[in-house]
């Protein structure tokens, strides 16, 4: 295997992890957004009938 193989290869390694942690994150993101949107949704709620 030559050098500039192996560079490619680490490369296209590092772009895949990069990727994958980048869907990850979002993945992440969406499901923390979803669970604070329930809470507010029931905050709202709740002061809605105080009111």
């Amino acid at each position: 295997m030559t050098l500039i193989n192996k560079m490619k290869q680490l490369l296209n390694l590092l772009t895949f992890n990069t990727y994958c942690r980048q869907s990850i994150f979002l993945m992440v993101q969406m499901c923390y957004n979803k669970k604070r949107n329930k809470k507010q949704e029931v905050r709202f709620i709740y002061e809605e009938k105080r009111a």
